[in-house]
């Protein structure tokens, strides 16, 4: 599991490494990318369950928090230099380039529909079973 991070990683920096043109450094923005990508990926994970079992209703306030811990694992990311060791040892998967890309396509954008979907079912089930909840 970590591998396939440090797989993703890397190939989000060398993306923005290649299509980065004003001189910036593409560490941060691939540190942004995979954090964006976690997030799409994860808090469906987290949100739904709660719906569906305790018919709880997440505020602004929620999603603020558990953004605010996502950045925080971003900075701790880049604070004890975990991105740069990963430029470094240049991973891949299964020793490939191109399964690499095609790995991270994927996965970019399954987590983005994965997080479309599943944020549309769990408002779909929130408003047909969890109204009545509250409404008793």
């Amino acid at each position: 599991m970590i591998h396939l991070l440090k797989v993703l990683y890397y190939q989000y920096f060398r993306f923005y490494q290649r299509f980065e043109k004003f001189g910036e450094e593409p560490h941060p923005h691939a540190r942004y990318s995979i954090v964006l990508n976690l997030i799409a990926l994860f808090l469906p994970l987290i949100t739904f369950p709660l719906t569906y079992f305790f018919c709880l209703e997440l505020d602004t306030w929620f999603y603020v928090g558990m953004l605010a811990v996502i950045f925080l694992l971003r900075a701790l990311f880049h604070k004890k230099g975990i991105d740069v060791k990963i430029e470094k040892e240049k991973p891949k998967l299964l020793g490939s380039t191109k399964l690499s890309i095609i790995f991270t396509v994927v996965f970019w954008a399954g987590s983005f529909i994965f997080f479309y979907f599943a944020t549309e079912y769990e408002k779909r089930y929130y408003d047909e079973h969890c109204i009545e909840y509250h409404n008793k």
